[in-house]
């Protein structure tokens, strides 16, 4: 098949070998920062105890906030790009990977400047990193309500983290491109090498000195290893995205006319491009926020009890991560046979990787219970962290228990992505957060007051979002369940009626 990319197979791409061969590379690549952050968390741990994990939390938490709310810089990319590939669009990736990119840079710029002020506060930006000292910080550390030991190491840890937040962003958007053109293993060889470089100058730095000065240093080791992967995966991405780089190495390079002819015929839409992207971050908003909210409400609960909800808040995301490779599997795969119109593969490939989801998270569910005491205990090191400890039993059961459920939303969401309903996403984030998780968290907050109580809500947002997916899915399923011939017509997206 000639074709700008290695070519679609559909029956080796959808069978159970040929999911996990995409799968299994996708896992490690999104397994890799989050990795990376839970073993920084348990140095921090043994560094500081508490203190030093809640500081860390309480920076963490944000810049996950602020980036997760521009998800789509990942998402969107990924699966229109994938999708124009499968129609054999080659000068619309170009384009979509040069304003992808553009928007990254500019809203990396931004999401900054605004977590410099919101964390740091303006007074503290004017004056030298040491002048902090005296001060409260921004209005989110004030909102948080945490110690003010804890609120100066966060001063000074994000103080070394500032370079990276405006990298993360133009990473996030160079492995969307790349993942998009199906080059999955050259991506994660790329991040796999920045957590280890993250965690390797972590430990070095926090297990060698321990003062006040070693958080920011940290910090620093986190910036480092963030321009490393950004110096590496740039240029690849704007290579990738010229329309006959893949081709020439399978001499099928598209003509200049042919290009012209294709530019014409369908021409790269910025306004569909904003309208996906704003879906997403309505949708991003509403599950980060979400997540931040427990954050704010346990750092409200006393140092114990954030230490412990971070520890719970990386494992729940570490998991979703490992499970979000078979996400990235429906998202690539899924796009592009939507884009040849081969919707009786798309729906094998769904239930297979339904299939896989249960598996994973059954498994990372059993890892939990099984291990449980070692697991704890690698982020309870000291004598300090026993009521950290006691915190962490209590939510325990019910973070692996829900690790099958937490794993087919992932997936679900990757296929979700792949059809590109972007408006059916925040359709149901709006009544799952409205409607479910805000009404949910307010009572146990107020009645228990305890960080399972609030992990019970997160895990009835779960719930809904499963249910919501497989409902989209059986829709799908009756819409095309008569069709044979792929290649037809191109598969309806937002605006067809398989949307309420």
């Amino acid at each position: 098949m000639s074709s700008s990319s290695p070519s679609i197979s559909s029956a080796s791409d959808i069978s159970y070998w040929g999911i996990l061969r995409n799968g299994i590379p996708s896992i490690l690549n999104n397994a890799a920062a989050p990795t990376a952050l839970l073993l920084n968390l348990a140095i921090f741990s043994r560094t500081g105890g508490p203190t030093w994990m809640a500081a860390y939390a309480a920076v963490q938490s944000t810049v996950a906030f602020c980036q997760g709310m521009f998800n789509f810089l990942l998402y969107v990319p990924m699966a229109q790009i994938a999708h124009a590939v499968g129609q054999k669009r080659h000068q619309e990736v170009k384009s979509r990977v040069m304003f992808a990119l553009f928007t990254g840079i500019v809203l990396g710029v931004i999401c900054t400047a605004c977590l410099c002020w919101s964390v740091l506060g303006w007074s503290c930006l004017v004056r030298a990193r040491t002048d902090c000292s005296t001060k409260s910080g921004g209005f989110v550390l004030q909102i948080m309500n945490i110690a003010r030991d804890v609120r100066l190491l966060a001063v000074f840890y994000l103080w070394g983290r500032i370079p990276s937040i405006l990298l993360v962003f133009v990473n996030r958007v160079c492995t969307g491109i790349l993942v998009g053109k199906q080059r999955v293993q050259l991506v994660t060889i790329i991040n796999v090498l920045t957590s280890v470089l993250d965690v390797f100058g972590n430990a070095t730095v926090l297990l060698l000195r321990q003062n006040q000065g070693t958080i920011f240093q940290a910090g620093l080791a986190t910036s480092a290893a963030t321009i490393v992967g950004t110096v590496l995966l740039l240029p690849l991405s704007i290579y990738l995205a010229a329309p006959n780089a893949e081709a020439k190495e399978h001499g099928n390079a598209p003509t200049a006319s042919r290009m012209e002819e294709e530019e014409e015929e369908h021409p790269f839409s910025v306004l569909e491009f904003i309208s996906s992207s704003l879906n997403m971050i309505a949708r991003s908003i509403l599950l980060q926020g979400a997540v931040y909210a427990l954050s704010i409400l346990a750092s409200r609960m006393g140092t114990p009890v954030l230490a412990a909800n971070q520890v719970v808040t990386q494992l729940w995301t570490l998991i979703s991560f490992c499970c979000d490779g078979f996400a990235d599997v429906g998202t690539m795969v899924g796009a592009r046979l939507l884009g040849a119109g081969k919707h009786k593969e798309v729906m094998i490939l769904t239930r297979r990787l339904f299939f896989f989801a249960v598996m994973a998270g059954t498994t990372c569910g059993s890892v939990l219970l099984l291990f449980q005491d070692s697991i704890i205990d690698s982020f309870t090191a000291t004598d300090a962290n026993d009521d950290t400890k006691t915190i962490l039993r209590s939510v325990w059961m019910l973070t692996a228990l829900m690790q099958p459920v937490n794993a087919l939303v992932f997936v679900s969401d990757g296929l979700l992505f792949a059809h590109q309903a972007f408006g059916f996403i925040r359709n149901l984030m709006l009544i799952g957060v409205l409607g479910i998780f805000v009404p949910s968290l307010w009572l146990g907050y107020s009645t228990t007051d305890t960080l399972l109580a609030l992990w019970i809500a997160k895990s009835l947002l779960s719930f809904w979002r499963c249910l919501a997916a497989f409902c989209f899915c059986w829709m799908y399923q009756r819409e095309h369940c008569n069709e044979s011939a792929p290649g037809e017509d191109m598969v309806p997206t937002e605006r067809s009626t398989l949307l309420p």
